[in-house]
């Protein structure tokens, strides 16, 4: 995030790092955007996968990815973070050590080209035996 901090404050769309900062935070789209992009591609991409948008609230467990999809069976979990400003939570990043630790894959992502690159990753991986 701060090459682009510098950045826009040597291209004079910034006076100054706080300034940059607060203009990126109003321009990068909400996580949110991010989320909706990627379930979409996945579904389109891979229509046999079974993919959800994991539900936050009381009786949930915290730090579950935002996304998550089973192909061919194999878990993939896909925390979504908005580009240069999110950052992995303490909870979000023990969750993915657990995932991993389980036999799942789960990564911090923000586009569909991200998930695509995980995905052929763990493919190749599991026709390679």
């Amino acid at each position: 995030m701060e090459l682009a901090v510098r950045d826009l404050v040597k291209e004079n769309t910034a006076r100054n790092a706080s300034e940059a900062r607060k203009f990126l935070q109003e321009k990068i789209p909400k996580e949110s955007y991010f989320q909706e992009k990627i379930i979409r591609h996945l579904k389109i991409k891979y229509p046999e996968a079974f993919v959800w948008k994991a539900a936050a609230g009381a009786y949930s467990r915290s730090g579950i990815p935002d996304v998550c999809c089973i192909l061919e069976g194999r878990f993939y979990g896909f925390e979504v973070k908005r580009p240069l400003l999110g950052k992995a939570s303490v909870i979000q990043e023990q969750t993915i050590k657990e995932i991993r630790g389980a036999g799942g894959v789960a990564e911090l992502v923000s586009y569909p080209e991200e998930v695509d690159r995980i995905v052929r990753r763990f493919r190749n991986k599991s026709r390679s035996f």
